[in-house]
């Protein structure tokens, strides 16, 4: 459009009727891609129909391949992060591990992933039961008055929460009803990056307000940090370990740190280490933003919110679902014995690891729920080299939008492909029979929402725990439906592919026995 209307300037028109049909035609253009760029992953659906698997847009600039070859995924080296979406995101305050890319990546990875190993994932899981049982005391007002709500106001809360304890050692509050001091900043710092994501003029993304949100997290992590190496000190501790070495320190070595000690101890920017993991005070900053709120690469405020949603959406529409979860839950808190007694936080049981381990259906669920749902359906890319994906030859510096959702949607790839079916795992898992009237169960390994390969987001471990945890007590607690009116949610595509709004009814059910001594 832009350049017919160039050609049109050029013959017909005056300089200043040239400009004004420029910037009417930029302004028509912000308007549209404003009101598009939230619903990509349903416009790449729908030519995927049309188009098939692989296809090629003509546009002004680089050329764009759309594709749902999942192959991609394993071609590091071939295929890096979108340069323009990457250097938003770090423009924003999130200069860490997701918009790298090469060395950097990798020098990020080395430093800051072994912390999310099991055993460290383990040991949050009853900070984890606090968070979520303070989740089910905020909506007890809602049961108790049985009005309906929208639950995805205090899901991205309730992530956000264990984000900050996870990585930073600290409860911010973020659940309270009126979230002050960081739990403020960092929700102003999300919405500031939502709002440049989705803005196609350079100008319009510049956000005052998240400027000054983002000092203040600065210097609340700065503080942090200094209150780290202090403590260190006081303690004696003389010796540091490599990034290397970290994922091997025996249990308890690493125990009850947050990923701020850990990279400390690994790569303190005030030890002036020149190595190949050393990190500037900036790359900390960056990363520990980047892994507590931004995406997916740590717990992942928005695909936390978004798994935990679609969860509760097809709970509250599919009654049998929802009590076969619940019969789960209580059943494994029940039987609970020896290293499996759940201690008491808040008043609520608390799932020691062991015990989130056995929710397998439940964990059908949250699979099933983000097959329908990608948590990201869509994900940018950029050829580093001239490469050929099926019939289309790109060119290096050439951009791909990368299809994830359409291949679980795919009936070629999945038995009753449009139906929420959470069966379909157990069964594939060799836990569960096949039903008689299924014969070959089609269940084909593809791009799940945490992503695959090298790039796969080191905190999905993290990350379901979260999602596990917080649907199983509210399940436990309340009985969920739909509220009059809510039909399938409608999505907003910015951080995640997450209901705009899920409004739901509860109502109390009878609360757990008296804890245990």
């Amino acid at each position: 459009m832009t350049a017919g209307v160039l050609e049109l300037v050029k013959v017909n028109a005056t300089p200043a009727a040239a400009v004004a049909i420029l910037v009417a035609c930029a302004c028509l253009g912000l308007a549209v891609f404003q009101r598009l760029a939230p619903k990509i992953d349903k416009i790449v659906n729908d030519w995927a129909t049309e188009y098939g698997d692989c296809y090629r847009l003509w546009l002004t600039g680089p050329g764009i391949c759309v594709s749902d070859t999942p192959t991609m995924m394993h071609r590091p080296g071939t295929f890096s992060r979108e340069r323009i979406a990457a250097e938003m995101v770090a423009q924003a305050g999130f200069r860490g591990l997701f918009p790298a890319n090469c060395d950097v990546w990798k020098r990020y990875h080395r430093v800051m992933v072994p912390h999310f190993k099991r055993s460290n994932v383990k040991h949050m899981v009853a900070q984890v039961c606090k968070f979520a049982t303070r989740l089910c005391r905020k909506w007890d007002a809602h049961a108790e008055s049985r009005t309906a709500f929208n639950c995805m106001a205090d899901l991205p809360l309730y992530a956000l929460d264990n984000g900050f304890y996870f990585v930073l050692g600290r409860d911010v509050g973020a659940l309270a009803e009126k979230p002050t001091g960081a739990a403020r900043d960092a929700w102003i710092m999300m919405e500031a990056l939502r709002k440049r994501l989705m803005t196609l003029v350079p100008p319009m993304r510049r956000d005052p307000a998240g400027k000054a949100a983002e000092a203040r997290i600065d210097a609340f992590i700065k503080g942090l940090m200094d209150e780290h190496r202090s403590s260190s000190s006081s303690a004696g501790a003389t010796s540091t370990i490599t990034a290397k070495d970290g994922a091997e320190v025996a249990d308890g070595e690493t125990e009850q740190q947050c990923l701020l000690q850990y990279v400390l101890r690994v790569a303190d920017p005030a030890a002036g280490d020149t190595g190949r993991n050393a990190l500037s005070e900036a790359e900390v900053l960056g990363n520990m933003k980047m892994f507590f709120f931004a995406g997916k690469e740590g717990a992942g405020t928005h695909p936390v919110a978004a798994a935990a949603g679609w969860m509760l959406y097809y709970m509250a529409l599919l009654p049998e679902v929802q009590a076969r979860v619940r019969t789960e839950v209580e059943g494994v808190l029940a039987a609970g014995t020896g290293a499996g007694v759940s201690p008491h936080v808040d008043g609520g049981d608390v799932f020691t690891w062991e015990q989130v381990e056995k929710l397998e259906y439940l964990d059908a669920v949250m699979q099933e729920a983000l097959r329908l749902h990608h948590a990201a359906p869509v994900m940018l890319l950029e050829a580093e080299r001239d490469v050929q994906v099926r019939d289309v030859l790109l060119r290096r510096g050439e951009c791909v939008t990368l299809n994830l959702q359409r291949p679980g949607l795919l009936e070629e790839n999945f038995t009753r492909a449009n139906e929420f079916w959470p069966d379909r795992w157990l069964i594939a898992a060799g836990r569960q029979a096949a039903p008689a009237d299924i014969g070959d169960l089609r269940h084909a390994k593809v791009v799940g929402s945490f992503g695959l390969g090298a790039r796969a987001c080191p905190g999905q471990m993290m990350a379901k725990v979260l999602v596990k945890v917080a649907v199983s007590l509210i399940v436990r607690d309340f009985n969920m439906e739909l509220a009059p009116g809510q039909g399938l949610p409608e999505t907003t595509l910015s951080l995640a592919n997450t209901p705009a709004a899920l409004n739901i009814l509860l109502s109390k059910r009878p609360g757990p026995a008296a804890p245990r001594a």
